[in-house]
């Protein structure tokens, strides 16, 4: 429905029934829940609700405490629910304001400074309205149980943001599975390269002349073949050539260093499955040889991220790991 025609709707006016309930509602004094644990008044009723139905629309006038305590024959807020596009519209009539706001986000201005403070759950928030509307209301959304006017509008202004969000998140899921049905896989060879070239700045030489242990020997990380310990010239951190790779490698001291850690970061470029671009995926590859392990190197390959990218190599979307394995 158009504003113009919600406004067209009966006025919902200030009842007698509602003055009296104000004015039999005295605040009383109730110690705080929040520090620092002071007295403070309390009341029943913060809010008065009135509502009306007229067909698939619901119209809710809502009333401060406050403006009932003044007299105030209209409402300070009102709420416009259509069953059939299971959608609200919320209206303030003293500014003409329109807006979605739920029910539970309406707040006066001055709330944190009001005098009278009601004990507040999400949904039993203790509050006015007339046993008959409230009938009404609850047929109007088929609830069994029998709610308050507050919380019938509450409990389906979720279930309608909840059915919102997962349409959205339904939406993402399908179109980072479309996308990730393009990411093809690195070449066979890609793990050997990774293992050996990749760590081609970060080789070592271990060697052990007898601290340790009573075996002396030397060996070389990347080719992993073994040195005459006697060719082994330096100390530990220095850097020296392998006989056999020709590779120049640090020194490490079999007993002095107990672990070695390297982590490098690389990337391959490989073509979309429907050659319309490339996806970059980067890598990060730990590599760890521990003297408990007799310095074996253990492997451990994480891709954080990837990155789209089109036919003329213009940067596109960057996919995170989250993305990539929702």
């Amino acid at each position: 429905m158009t504003k113009r025609e919600l406004l067209a709707l009966p006025a919902l006016l200030l009842t007698k029934e509602m003055r009296k309930a104000r004015e039999g509602d005295k605040p009383v004094l109730k110690k705080s829940m929040n520090y620092p644990y002071k007295e403070v008044e309390t009341c029943k009723y913060s809010r008065f609700y009135r509502a009306y139905i007229e067909k698939d629309v619901l119209k809710v006038a809502i009333w401060e405490r406050a403006s009932v305590k003044d007299g105030a024959e209209f409402a300070d807020i009102e709420i416009y629910i259509d069953r059939k596009s299971e959608t609200w519209r919320t209206h303030v009539p003293n500014t003409d304001i329109w807006g979605t706001a739920r029910i539970d986000n309406i707040l006066p201005e001055n709330i944190y400074n009001h005098k009278y403070r009601v004990e507040d759950d999400f949904f039993k928030v203790k509050s006015w309205d007339n046993a008959r509307e409230r009938a009404a209301v609850n047929e109007f959304f088929k609830n069994k149980p029998d709610y308050s006017i507050r919380e019938a509008v509450l409990r389906f202004q979720m279930e309608q943001r909840n059915l919102t969000l997962e349409r959205k998140r339904r939406k993402e899921y399908e179109r980072l599975d479309s996308a990730m049905d393009q990411v093809t896989e690195p070449p066979k060879d890609f793990r050997e390269w990774l293992h050996k070239d990749a760590f081609y700045t970060h080789q070592y030489i271990i060697y052990n002349r007898g601290e340790a242990t009573d075996i002396k020997k030397g060996w070389c990380t990347n080719c992993n073949k073994h040195i005459p310990i006697e060719k082994i010239k330096g100390k530990h951190n220095d850097y020296m050539k392998c006989p056999h790779c020709h590779i120049e490698a640090q020194l490490k001291s079999y007993g002095k260093q107990y672990s070695i850690q390297d982590i490098v970061r690389t990337a391959v470029l490989l073509p979309k499955k429907n050659k319309d671009g490339y996806f970059l995926r980067v890598f990060y590859v730990h590599r760890l040889m521990t003297r408990d392990h007799d310095y074996q190197q253990e492997w451990l390959k994480h891709e954080p991220y990837r990155i789209e990218i089109t036919r003329f190599f213009d940067e596109g979307e960057v996919f995170e790991w989250r993305q990539m394995y929702p």
